[in-house]
């Protein structure tokens, strides 16, 4: 009863110090609670699309993997988040240290102020556990809402927030373990000091030299060699805070880079390089009798039509013998010399693949006269191959493929039915009219090391004979972008109930995907923003709970001559270094990644300082640097009111 009252009036009239302690306890809960949420609806997300698709929902439920990863995750948590509380709690007793100190030598046994220290630690992490378990489930909810929104625009199903009341019992105890684990460990350690250097105040640890940075007193002055050296006196306690928000920024940053490079490959080889060719793709169905009729034309007829190509698309393969092939390319070495082809040889004979694209009549003879070739032509071969070898995927340079031949080529074509012997339907004839280096504009990737065969609907229907259903291809460039939206509509109504289509526009993929990145970028950022609040929270502990400790630093500079706001210019100095530091220890590792990515991805710099992600960096730095400058300005307005006598007799004396 004793101890109870004793420990309930210490923290009625020292609450400052207990601040330290709360925040520690809530962020940890909180992330715990965020974590054990998060993974439980994950499970259950699993479990209910096991069940959707008829599968055994029961083997779903079983331990598997995503369990493995939860454990590995939560004792990584709960390891960060005892080390933020140990602190905590280490600096609350620090404090009072001269009080146990005289507790001792009255009889208070270790374990009567183990249990103490104990149950003080207990009582002040209640109710932040429980408000943090909350704020984690609402976190979770919030994270989930966000992943929704990503998975909706990709047709996914949704998935939603499932809370258990077990799920609360268990949140709870694995927080009250690591609540219990840190102050215990803390308890233990201030219970073995010995009761002289208790009463002292705790022994001091010896003055060890420091080495000066001349360059950092230039330019910082005495108090930011004062800051630097005090830092680094306490580095032990700083080591969560820098850890965690060191790896907060660098993660976001890295991921922000590599996410804007990626974006700039996508704008690059998709939405800028195809946006003159197509507004909207219509991907119809082919019906056993044949392609809708007159669709085509209803297409071209409807307002806003600058042009329609209808395209089919097949693929096969061939042989030729080594002497077919182009000089030019034989003079370069040969195919043996190009990288990962994919081409096999075979008793000296190459199995090429080929790609045919079969145009509609109208779009064949644009494509002929667009290449400059006679209009009699019915067939068209694509006669290049990229020399991977000395040139790369940014800017291909491409040989001649094949010499010009005088006989039809055999072609074995796949239509991927399972009729024959690798799904070969059979083989077809194919007549080279002309050869030209050009492809005809349409959103299609073409294979770098095919044949790539052009001819008009008519005559592939000659040489196939009976097709197997597949898809046509319906490519609509309209007058201006705003005449997209109402183009659409249009189409829609043409192939609404007729036949079975799935239509794509140009600028709602864009958008969509702008969204997606955006989501994508949102979500990480939470991610590393509630990392580096477990730093934020070690900074606070630091700063709030060390002030009663650094009441003897803080005399000692006034003793020699130093301001008040020398003492506040400190802290200032302080701050910045806690806070930048994080910063610069990123700049090099993503300095290296960005050379690395970019010569890699065959961009120039300059094409990555168009989109350096300045911005978010600079808010999810200027955070940091904000909220730990709100710690040490909030430190330093409780130390202007310091009596030099009495900070270095005894800065523990209540």
């Amino acid at each position: 009863m004793i101890w109870k009252e004793y420990s309930r009036k210490y923290l009625k009239d020292h609450r400052e110090s207990s601040v330290s302690i709360m925040a520690a306890a809530f962020v940890s809960s909180l992330f715990i609670s965020f974590i054990t949420t998060l993974f439980y609806n994950m499970w259950v997300d699993s479990v209910r699309r096991a069940a959707e698709k008829g599968g055994d929902w029961q083997a779903g439920a079983q331990p598997s993997l995503l369990t493995g990863f939860y454990f590995v995750i939560m004792c990584m948590v709960c390891l960060s988040m005892a080390l933020v509380l140990y602190h905590a709690f280490v600096m609350g007793a620090d404090e009072r240290m001269h009080q146990l100190g005289i507790l001792q030598t009255v009889g208070a046994t270790p374990g009567q102020i183990r249990a103490c220290l104990l149950q003080e630690a207990i009582a002040l992490s209640l109710l932040p556990v429980l408000a943090g378990i909350a704020a984690g489930v609402g976190a979770a909810a919030l994270f989930l809402h966000m992943a929704n929104s990503i998975s909706r625009a990709l047709g996914m199903k949704a998935a939603y927030l499932t809370y258990h009341p077990l799920l609360f019992l268990l949140s709870l105890g694995i927080c009250v373990l690591t609540v219990g684990a840190a102050g215990g460990r803390a308890a233990i350690q201030l219970s073995r000091v010995n009761p002289l250097d208790a009463v002292m105040g705790g022994r001091e640890e010896p003055v060890r030299q420091v080495k000066s940075s001349r360059l950092f007193s230039e330019i910082w002055g005495v108090e930011g060699e004062l800051a630097r050296k005090s830092l680094y006196a306490r580095r032990k306690a700083f080591r969560a805070s820098s850890l965690s928000l060191t790896l907060s920024f660098m993660v976001f940053s890295l991921f922000l880079n590599f996410w804007v490079l990626s974006g700039l490959s996508t704008k690059y080889t998709y939405f800028e390089r195809y946006k003159d060719t197509w507004d909207l793709m219509a991907a119809v169905k082919e019906e056993s009798g044949g392609m809708p009729p007159g669709l085509l034309g209803d297409i071209r007829s409807l307002s806003g039509v600058t042009r329609c190509i209808r395209y089919e698309k097949a693929e096969g393969y061939t042989w030729l013998e080594e002497g077919m092939l182009s000089e030019e390319l034989r003079k370069a070495g040969g195919l043996e010399s190009l990288k990962n082809t994919g081409i096999q040889k075979l008793d000296g004979r190459y199995r090429i693949k080929v790609s045919m694209v079969i145009l509609d009549q109208d779009s064949f003879h644009e494509f002929l006269e667009e290449a400059g070739l006679d209009s009699s032509v019915t067939e068209v071969t694509v006669n290049r191959i990229w020399d991977n070898v000395n040139s790369h995927f940014r800017a291909k340079a491409y040989l001649p493929f094949i010499s010009a031949l005088d006989h039809p080529v055999a072609v074995a074509v796949d239509e991927g039915n399972g009729m024959g012997e690798n799904g070969d339907r059979g083989s077809i004839q194919l007549h080279t009219g002309a050869y030209t280096n050009q492809v005809p504009d349409l959103r299609e990737e073409y294979p770098d090391f095919s044949l790539v065969h052009i001819m008009p609907e008519q005559i592939y229907e000659e040489k196939a004979g009976d097709r197997v259903p597949g898809e046509v291809y319906y490519q609509i460039k309209a007058v201006s972008d705003e005449a997209v939206p109402k183009l659409e509509e249009s189409v829609s109504r043409l192939m609404d109930g007729k036949m079975d289509y799935e239509l794509e526009n140009r600028q709602t993929e864009e958008a969509y995907e702008m969204d997606v990145r955006r989501g994508y970028q949102l979500i990480m950022g939470s991610l590393c923003g509630l990392l580096a609040l477990v730093g934020i929270a070690n900074v606070y502990a630091n700063t709030l709970g060390g002030l009663y400790m650094r009441k003897r630093e803080f005399a000692r500079y006034l003793s020699v001559g130093v301001t008040p706001g020398g003492l506040a210019r400190i802290l200032a100095m302080e701050a910045c270094i806690v806070g930048i530091r994080p910063i610069l220890a990123s700049i090099p590792v993503n300095i290296g990644f960005v050379i690395f990515t970019v010569r890699q991805s065959r961009f120039t710099f300059s094409d990555y300082l168009s989109v350096i992600p300045l911005k978010p960096l600079a808010l999810f730095g200027g955070a940091i640097l904000v909220f730990v400058g709100m710690a040490y300005w909030t430190a330093g307005r409780r130390t202007g009111n310091i009596n030099i006598v009495e900070g270095m007799r005894d800065d523990t004396m209540i």
